[in-house]
């Protein structure tokens, strides 16, 4: 192949998975995937009573409101206020959520990668964690876009004195997150070590007669300010209502017909379970207990299947799916190697860490067989598209003669996952 063609090829095959996203959002149905109903049910609460609904008020509406509001302004915008249009609205909201997040990622990828700048939102693009929410009446599409801007402003401001324009960005950047998801909020750690980072760091000190530590001391609590202005009033609101901040539907004292059929199944909190790689390829469905065999196993399965268990029409493609997901996956381990020690890729490298440590905590409290999956981890999907590229460079500049056969296979998987994410009705 020509030099044009290897140049334009991945930016080719993302513009045909953006397609492929839109079309989806046109004929998704929007009760399909797990608890669409109960998403649904929050945006018609808001736009039939206009006001926000309580926790006790339906099975999902103990989440914060953003997603929720956002796509009720959509709906009225365009008016589409009544069913079944209203769910057009909060589905075109996740749709546009999710070419935010490939906007943002760019951002971070011309930083970064700056000759690979395209094969990480390539990545993300063909994502089944990423592109299957991205069509639903569902808050995660928008929460990973808002974590991806996150990442884009750690980046920027990572090594940069405080100003007022970046604290307010970083505050405001964080309190839209948790009000869309409120397991975003650990992410706030990132706001402290970067304050911590910034401290210690003589070359970037500004002269005044502020001492320096007191200058990035007001810094963070200017941010953290700002964040809790945002967030506040609805962790308020959940303790009048309920005695305590976070509230779930899992607790019969929010929601009365909450189930609990589905907890302490036998074998979910054994070392083997924890460990164990086998059972991938029958995680087809998360409604399906037996279908569950190891964490491990549903987290990477939920990656790069589909941790709805209703996209695909033809289940037999799930297992290609998942071996279409081992090059792109081992990229990710050969980046992570590769860039461990870099310090700009440090805030990046922490934003995984802190994720990765919350989204398991979150699995465990979850503790139920549809509670094991990856998109509990979104805010480190950013991170994985990064390092995958990452580590297509290191192998490429490292062995010069595989650099095309990578890019080509690569290409191939990528292909495969667009394909298979165009949605058929089953």
């Amino acid at each position: 192949m020509s030099e044009k063609v290897w140049k334009y090829a991945p930016w080719l095959l993302l513009g045909i998975a953006v397609l492929i996203r839109w079309r989806n959002w046109i004929v998704f149905p929007h009760a399909v995937g797990l608890d669409g109903y109960g998403h649904g049910n929050y945006l018609d609460l808001i736009l039939e009573r206009h006001r926000l609904p309580v926790p006790m008020d339906g099975w999902q509406t103990y989440h914060p409101p953003g997603y929720y509001q956002m796509s009720a302004w959509m709906a009225q915008l365009l008016g589409w206020e009544q069913a079944p249009d209203r769910y057009q609205a909060g589905k075109l909201v996740s749709a546009l959520a999710g070419f935010l997040t490939l906007f943002a990622l760019y951002q971070v990828s011309k930083r970064l990668l700056p000759e690979y700048r395209c094969w990480p939102i390539l990545f993300m693009a063909v994502l089944p964690a990423s592109v299957t929410v991205s069509a639903m009446v569902y808050n995660l599409s928008a929460a990973l876009a808002l974590a991806t801007c996150l990442i884009v402003l750690v980046v920027l401001f990572w090594d940069s004195p405080p100003t007022f324009l970046s604290e307010i960005s970083l505050g405001l950047c964080l309190g839209a997150a948790v009000l869309v998801r409120t397991d975003a909020a650990p992410l706030g750690l990132l706001l402290i070590l970067r304050a911590f980072h910034l401290a210690t760091q003589k070359q970037v000190r500004s002269v005044g007669p502020v001492p320096w530590e007191v200058q990035v001391g007001a810094g963070l609590g200017l941010s953290l300010a700002v964040l809790g202005s945002v967030t506040s009033w609805f962790f308020l609101r959940n303790l009048s209502l309920h005695g305590h901040f976070l509230v779930a539907n899992l607790d019969p004292d929010v929601y009365p017909y909450s189930h609990t059929s589905a907890l302490g199944l036998p074998g979910f909190f054994s070392a083997r379970f924890l460990v164990d790689s086998g059972g991938m390829t029958l995680w087809s469905n998360p409604l399906q207990p037996e279908g569950i065999s190891s964490l491990t196993g549903s987290l990477y399965a939920s990656f790069w299947t589909d941790h709805t268990g209703t996209w695909l029409s033809l289940r037999s493609l799930a297992p290609w799916r998942l071996l279409a997901g081992v090059p792109p996956s081992l990229l990710c381990l050969a980046g992570l190697k590769a860039v461990w020690r870099q310090p700009r890729w440090k805030p990046v490298l922490l934003v995984f860490s802190v994720n990765l440590m919350t989204g398991l905590w979150l699995i465990n409290k979850v503790s139920t067989y549809t509670g094991y999956k990856a998109i509990y981890l979104y805010a480190s999907f950013p991170v994985w598209a990064l390092l995958s590229a990452a580590g297509l460079r290191h192998l490429s500049e490292k062995r010069p003669t595989w650099a095309r056969s990578l890019q080509l296979g690569l290409l191939v998987c990528y292909a495969f996952l667009a394909a298979s994410l165009v949605w058929m009705r089953s």
